[in-house]
């Protein structure tokens, strides 16, 4: 565990650093449970967690990898996988619907302009124009469906934005993941 509790105290330090901690953690725990809530909790609601399709193991341990550094393999990224499987198990709430016959599907869909943004969280408006934020990039973008119109707009560097909300007027408001902020367009530094 002392070989874990290292990497797990490098990823705290790099959190910190990068403002994604609102309160220092406690030391690390070896209860699977308590890791858990340290790291998750980090970034975003343990309510995920409940709302979730469940994994298996392998899969909880490959989803986690895209959002924490546990150390591939190491006792600490096994230890919480499998605490994850055995609590957040495969289960059927959210399941698909098979449709019995002939069912035909179009689907329209749009390059962003900046390759490698990490494009994600879209929310269409009232107006019909769909927001979505550039994680990697710091973008902020929108598209008008009607025309495919695309504008980004470049937020602060480090901000890595994690997702986009409208408020009453259309507003696209949007959540630092990195910087500890909250935005929207026409604040921080953002250009329409």
């Amino acid at each position: 565990m002392h070989k874990n509790r290292f990497l797990f105290n490098k990823q705290v330090a790099a959190m910190a650093a990068l403002g994604t901690l609102a309160a220092p953690l406690p030391v690390l725990s070896n209860e699977p449970g308590v890791l858990v809530e340290q790291l998750c909790a980090s970034c975003h609601s343990l309510n995920n967690l409940e709302r979730s399709a469940g994994y298996s193991q392998a899969d909880w341990q490959t989803l986690i990898s895209y959002m924490v550094d546990t150390g591939e393999g190491t006792a600490l990224s096994k230890d919480i996988s499998a605490y994850l499987a055995k609590h957040y198990p495969v289960n059927t709430k959210r399941e698909s619907t098979v449709v019995k016959g002939d069912l035909k599907l179009n689907f329209k869909y749009w390059q962003v302009p900046t390759l490698g943004q990490r494009a994600r969280d879209p929310v269409q408006g009232e107006n019909g124009l769909i927001w979505w934020v550039g994680q990697w990039g710091n973008i902020l973008g929108r598209l008008n469906p009607e025309t495919g119109e695309m504008k980004e707009y470049t937020l602060p560097s480090g901000t890595y934005a994690h997702s986009v909300s409208l408020d009453k007027n259309q507003t696209p408001w949007f959540l630092g993941n990195k910087n500890g902020t909250v935005g929207y367009l026409g604040t921080i530094g953002v250009k329409s």
